[in-house]
């Protein structure tokens, strides 16, 4: 299982290290084929594979008055890397000091705690203050310091670029099989439950969401299936599934909404 940590002190390990930074939201196609390529040099080097990600999105402080919705939970996201064999997961709070880094500081930083030999990003991958991490001075600072970074090529689908921008705009304008299509799995939300039979509802503030109105929905709980309608209100904050078969004691438990056809505005 993967171990999830909130502060790099608390990483400890001297196994050879392959890592990679970035937000990782929607774990999509793009996100798989670098932890694929990590999963590879790990067994090469009988090492370990580490993702160093954000618990709250750069956009909280970086724009602050247009913060950027989010395809999935943190929840759902750790789910994911997890089953994709990750085995470490950093998830820092992105903070105005961290903001304030140039990427060598950062960099720095994470080598004096983690010993990783290897780093793997995507293709547009940059970082640190004003963006100074660009690929140039990554592998720069990995020529001085030995080791190794590797930038993956662009993942396509069909001539759409695989990105996580693009899965919520397709997303907010209820294209849900392309959006599904980027993300190599059903677009759903995972939540906790808050249940009043038949109805639950589902936190959702801070998720980018498809459009208002109706959807048949199936909904996952601890192996279990059950299906229903989800409702997307006008300015929603929850997301409200009505349950069309008995699925008792679900409150304040995790449950995985999936997606189905767009059924009819809410009046």
């Amino acid at each position: 299982m993967v171990k999830v940590i909130e502060r790099l002190a608390d990483f400890h390990t001297d196994d050879p290290t392959v890592m990679t930074i970035g937000n990782f939201d929607g774990v999509h196609l793009g996100h798989q084929t670098i932890l694929e390529r990590m999963s590879v040099i790990k067994s090469k080097h009988s090492g370990i594979s580490t993702v160093l990600t954000f618990s709250n999105h750069p956009s909280e402080i970086l724009q602050p008055e247009g913060m950027t919705l989010q395809v999935y939970t943190m929840t759902h996201k750790i789910k994911l890397l997890d089953e994709l064999g990750v085995d470490v997961v950093i998830a820092l709070p992105f903070t105005q000091e961290l903001a304030m880094q140039s990427a060598e500081d950062f960099l720095r930083q994470l080598r004096d705690i983690i010993p990783f030999r290897h780093i793997v990003l995507g293709n547009d991958a940059v970082f640190g203050h004003h963006q100074q991490g660009t690929r140039n001075t990554i592998e720069a600072l990995a020529k001085e310091w030995n080791f190794d970074a590797e930038y993956l090529k662009p993942v396509t689908v069909e001539d759409i670029p695989v990105s996580s921008t693009i899965i919520r705009e397709m997303i907010s304008r209820g294209d849900l099989d392309t959006a599904s299509t980027l993300l190599g799995r059903k677009y759903s939300i995972i939540g906790t439950a808050i249940l009043n039979y038949p109805t639950i509802n589902i936190d959702v503030s801070g998720l980018c969401l498809p459009p208002y109105g109706s959807y048949a929905a199936s909904l996952t709980c601890q192996g279990s299936n059950h299906y229903g309608v989800a409702h997307v209100g006008i300015i929603p904050t929850s997301l409200e599934v009505l349950l069309s078969d008995d699925c008792q004691k679900l409150d304040d438990r995790k449950v995985e909404i999936t997606f189905g056809p767009h059924q009819s505005p809410q009046s």
